[in-house]
C-alpha cells in the first residue's frame, strides 16, 4: 500500500511488484506508470480512504486475485523496469550524444 499525495516513480512499489505482490496505490505521479488497476493491483484516488480500505480488504479476502496480480506485477517489473533494460536504454542514449563516436 502506498498512500502518497504525490510521487515520482516509487521504488517501494517496484520492489513490491518485483517480489510478486499486488499493490494498492493512490493514483498519483509514477504510480500510474507502474500499476495497471485491476491487473497488477489497484489505483485509488488521492484522499479516497474508503476506496483504499475496500481495495485492501478485497485483496485480503481473495487469494486468487493476490496471486494473479502479483504474477502480473512481477512480469511487468521484469519486462519494463529491469536493470538490464535500463542499462541498455541508457547506453543507447549516451551513444547518440553529439561528439560521441558513431553518433549521427
Amino acid at each position: 500500500m502506498l498512500s502518497s499525495q504525490s510521487e515520482g516513480l516509487p521504488n517501494a512499489v517496484l520492489e513490491a511488484m518485483a517480489a510478486g505482490l499486488p499493490v494498492v496505490c493512490t493514483d498519483v505521479g509514477g504510480c500510474r506508470e507502474l500499476v495497471e488497476s485491476g491487473e497488477t493491483g489497484y489505483l485509488v484516488a488521492d484522499g479516497d480512504v474508503p476506496g483504499m480500505t475496500n481495495r485492501l480488504q478485497e485483496l485480503a479476502l481473495d487469494a486468487d486475485a493476490r496471486h494473479r496480480m502479483g504474477l502480473a506485477g512481477r512480469r511487468k517489473c521484469v519486462d519494463e523496469f529491469s536493470a538490464e533494460r535500463f542499462v541498455g536504454e541508457t547506453g543507447g542514449l549516451f551513444s547518440r550524444l553529439p561528439g560521441r563516436q558513431g553518433s549521427k
